[in-house]
């Protein structure tokens, strides 16, 4: 039978193990309310509330994913275009598919009008922002 005095020893040591750990740590490699309030034996509603209280989760900056074009790719992209290159030589040179060339290239004005720098700011715009998770009674 668990008796209240043994949840509350319970939730107590798990908040000091909570404070001692960086108040964003666990929330930036990604778990959730639930496995922090696990790992150091509290509630996940206790654990939320003391990372609200202490600053909350760090946001990590935000990364463009290897699948997407670089900055590089497209200057390559600009020369090739510039150089009278097809769009299949230009794929094949960068090792990407001819579809996702010629869709970067119909996308930021076609071939007459492509240019790497003003394509690359598009797609930074372009690129979903991060919404940051408020918690419930925060204001």
């Amino acid at each position: 039978m668990i008796t209240r005095s043994w949840r509350r020893r319970c939730v107590t040591t798990g908040f000091r193990q909570l404070s001692r750990m960086s108040s964003g740590d666990a929330g930036a490699r990604g778990q959730s309310f639930s496995s922090i309030g696990r790992a150091f034996g509290a509630p996940m509603q206790h654990a939320r509330r003391f990372l609200h209280q202490s600053g909350g989760v760090r946001v990590t900056p935000q990364q463009r994913s290897e699948r997407h074009l670089s900055g590089s790719g497209r200057e390559e992209m600009s020369r090739g275009i510039a150089a009278g290159e097809s769009g299949r030589q230009l794929a094949r040179r960068l090792g990407r598919s001819p579809s996702t060339v010629s869709r970067e290239i119909a996308r930021n004005g076609g071939r007459d009008r492509y240019r790497a720098a003003s394509a690359d700011e598009r797609e930074v715009h372009r690129a979903p922002v991060a919404v940051p998770v408020g918690l419930p009674g925060a204001a």
